[in-house]
């Protein structure tokens, strides 16, 4: 399994999705003009680590500075898909990170938080 990467462009976040280190990332802003094309490939690399993967553990580190709604409904899926990897014994942290003072962002991650039912750890950029 080789590790997932998508650079960054003006309307995309990068993405770094490494199966050794168990480490997920998406950071910067999504609004892709097709989401879905954007991110089913991040669902299935995760579909396929969930089968593959002998890593106990996951860090999802996600820091996006904008996303619009479309991105919004993508994003909320892939924290599902964590729910199936603590069904399998993965211990997951989610860690959402947003820019200092931005409480809308906040707000998203908690609302985001309420609705996957597992802890996110909030984190302030300064």
């Amino acid at each position: 399994m080789d590790t997932y990467k998508i650079g960054k462009t003006e309307n995309t976040p990068e993405v770094e999705l490494n199966h050794e280190t168990g480490i997920f990332e998406i950071k910067g802003i999504s609004r892709p003009e097709n989401v879905q094309d954007f991110y089913d490939p991040i669902l299935e690399w995760l579909e396929n680590y969930l089968k593959e993967s002998k890593n106990t553990s996951l860090i999802f580190n996600l820091y996006l500075e904008y996303f619009n709604s479309s991105s919004a409904k993508y994003i909320l899926i892939v924290l599902k898909k964590m729910i199936k990897f603590i069904e399998n014994g993965i211990n997951v942290t989610v860690n959402w990170s947003y820019d200092n003072g931005d409480e809308d962002m906040l707000e998203v991650g908690e609302e985001m938080q309420s609705l996957v039912k597992f802890k996110f750890n909030f984190i302030e950029l300064p």
